[in-house]
């Protein structure tokens, strides 16, 4: 008897601390708005292999906060079990809030996103019920595409090469024109001024071949002897 009443009250107790799911969906996308009794939770499943976009909304319309909870299958199933301790995540989760909102890029597996009104969470129902608006997002996420060498691995980029052989043979061409203009013009030696020699010509002296004695040039006598020049 005493066993019979034990389990009751276990029964009992699940039944009024465990929280109503009114809302189990797999859909990629929703949106719209419930009312949550007291005790309630509305429920959003998703699943991807890859690595998704992950948007959300919640904003409560009127009653008391809510939690909006991010958890994985484990998550859930401690949620499910009010004698255990629930775990999440809390980066992409929103507690005690009135407007919860979240977009990014998370690593695919299996999620579920809880609103809840009960006292499973942080948020106190308070025993009324609330209304909320959401909307719910997940879809496979576009990464941006790697970047590549277009001439790594088997690949080889003929054109870029072209373009160099023709930037290198032009600046040959050019030195080569260069120099064959240097070469082409003959070395003149640059003119030197000059002047030419004065020829120093020596004085005549005239002198009497019969005294010595220096003469005037055009005398026919000298003045000393008197003889005839």
């Amino acid at each position: 008897m005493r066993f019979t009443s034990i389990f009751i009250v276990l029964i009992m107790l699940l039944i009024t601390t465990g929280p109503a799911l009114i809302a189990d969906t797999a859909s990629a996308a929703q949106s719209g708005t419930d009312t949550i009794p007291s005790g309630g939770a509305k429920i959003y499943e998703f699943e991807y292999s890859g690595t998704i976009s992950l948007k959300y909304s919640v904003k409560v319309l009127s009653g008391p906060e809510v939690d909006v909870i991010v958890t994985d299958q484990a998550g859930m199933d401690q949620y499910t079990d009010p004698f255990k301790m629930m775990t999440y995540i809390a980066s992409y989760s929103k507690l005690a809030t009135r407007d919860a909102s979240f977009s990014n890029n998370i690593n695919g597996g299996h999620y579920y996103i809880i609103i809840d009104n009960s006292e499973r969470g942080v948020a106190n129902p308070n025993g009324q019920p609330v209304k909320v608006s959401y909307s719910f997002d997940s879809k496979a996420a576009s990464l941006p595409k790697p970047i590549t060498n277009p001439t790594s691995g088997n690949s080889f980029d003929w054109s870029s090469l072209l373009i160099i052989v023709i930037a290198v043979g032009a600046v040959l061409l050019g030195v080569l024109f260069v120099v064959g203009i240097t070469r082409s013009k003959p070395n003149t030696p640059a003119p030197r001024r000059w002047r030419a020699p004065q020829q120093q010509v020596a004085p005549t002296v005239l002198v009497c071949p019969y005294c010595s004695t220096g003469i005037r040039p055009g005398a026919k006598f000298c003045e000393r002897c008197g003889n005839r020049l």
